[in-house]
């Protein structure tokens, strides 16, 4: 057991703080709006979640090469950026047409305003698919430390922004922090890679 938890360590906590990060913000909505707030934000997150999968695929596939085809790692991470970038606007799109124009009505009148925070809380899925990319080559490269820098990074721009900006701005800077963390956490590893994953995913 000893051999096993040393070297995974790292990546078990930056796991969990993955998970936390996805449910701090509802327990701070929870204690500074009420229930009646956290029920559309929830519901909000929800839907964006379910695509998630998606990504998961690509980003086990993506390991698997990486750890396989060392000399290939760069190029295949560039295609697999590109894949997950595309894929992800893909959803982003789908999502926020659905939430702009039919969510509402979809979830009936105790929903009321659900679909501006879908709309708001999709952008999340971008950053976040390539994330899980980026976390795959981190992997390979037995980056796991820094991994978990990454991760902290995120979850405590998400705990200080929520509770600065919640109370005064309202449910609405729950999306736009979620996508902020997100998108630190890809700044700090695309640095690590020290890879153009911009011009991975646009080229």
């Amino acid at each position: 057991i000893r051999f096993l938890a040393r070297p995974a360590w790292p990546i078990w906590l930056s796991q969990l703080l993955g998970v936390l990060t996805a449910r701090l913000d509802n327990i701070l909505i929870a204690r500074m709006l009420g229930y009646e707030k956290l029920a559309g934000y929830a519901l909000a997150v929800r839907a964006v979640e379910a695509p998630l999968f998606i990504f998961a695929a690509m980003s086990d596939s993506a390991l698997a090469y990486f750890v396989r085809h060392a000399e290939e790692r760069s190029h295949q991470y560039r295609q697999s950026i590109r894949a997950a970038f595309l894929v992800s606007l893909g959803c982003v799109f789908s999502l926020v047409i659905f939430g702009l124009w039919l969510a509402d009505r979809v979830f009936g009148p105790q929903y009321i305003g659900v679909g501006a925070l879908l709309a708001g809380y999709s952008w999340v899925l971008l950053p976040r698919a390539l994330n899980m990319v980026s976390t795959s080559r981190l992997l390979a490269e037995g980056k796991e430390k820094q991994l978990l820098a990454s991760s902290l990074c995120g979850i405590a721009l998400n705990l200080v922004g929520n509770i600065i900006f919640l109370p005064t701005w309202g449910i609405q800077a729950a999306p736009l922090l979620a996508v902020a963390s997100e998108a630190l956490v890809l700044a700090v590893r695309a640095r690590l890679i020290r890879e153009n994953w911009i011009a991975s995913a646009l080229t």
